[in-house]
């Protein structure tokens, strides 16, 4: 992803491009685990590049539910670390729209801005609503530490990858995802869409 990154930054500033708008990750931060290091290290080379750049960094996204890339069993059940947390899951449409109002009308303001959706919401919550959209039960499932990383291991992926997993999941449990902020309003002109509201217009 770095590179990938890196290279399309490169190309835009040889093209000629004046503003680039990136879509990092919230928390991004360096030795971060996963996607938050890597898109650190991004975020400096954009600075670094000689044109104007704006940084958004997304709460969790409302569609990770409905493409599989949310935490869930086969069965579709939603799953988490135990306790009440809650992360400020932000729908996609509100990301592109807050991209689209800073290319359109740049800002000297670099960012990064962090977008969320209007409510934090608990995976129970989540599942309640899921439930009703799908019109069956979906349940959240609470598990351990060492239950999550085993089903991540039994999947064929690496220890070092599953440890990396949790201790993520350890920090949205400790309620680093649930912040509620203004940005989308600030950006667009409006608020940002309920997960009731991506639920509805989902097809």
């Amino acid at each position: 992803m770095i590179r990938q990154q890196v290279a399309a930054i490169d190309a835009a500033v040889a093209a000629g491009v004046v503003s680039i708008v990136k879509v990092s990750v919230w928390g991004a931060r360096p030795g971060g685990k996963l996607a938050e290091g890597a898109h650190w290290e991004i975020e400096q080379r954009l600075r670094a590049a000689p044109v104007a750049s704006t940084v958004l960094q997304p709460s969790g996204f409302m569609q990770n539910f409905l493409t599989g890339a949310a935490a869930s069993t086969d069965d579709g059940e939603v799953i988490g670390l135990a306790g009440d947390w809650r992360v400020s899951y932000i729908d996609c449409f509100d990301i592109a729209a807050s991209a689209a109002a800073l290319l359109t009308r740049p800002t000297d303001d670099g960012g990064p801005f962090v977008l969320t959706g209007p409510e934090a919401l608990t995976q129970a919550a989540i599942a309640a609503k899921l439930s009703a959209a799908f019109g069956r039960p979906v349940r959240a499932v609470e598990l351990t530490a060492t239950e999550m990383a085993s089903r991540i291991t039994a999947r064929g992926l690496p220890e070092w990858f599953a440890a990396d997993v949790v201790e993520l999941w350890r920090e949205v449990a400790a309620g680093s995802l649930s912040t509620v902020t203004t940005a989308v309003r600030d950006l667009t002109g409006r608020g940002p869409r309920t997960f009731d509201e991506f639920l509805a217009t989902s097809p």
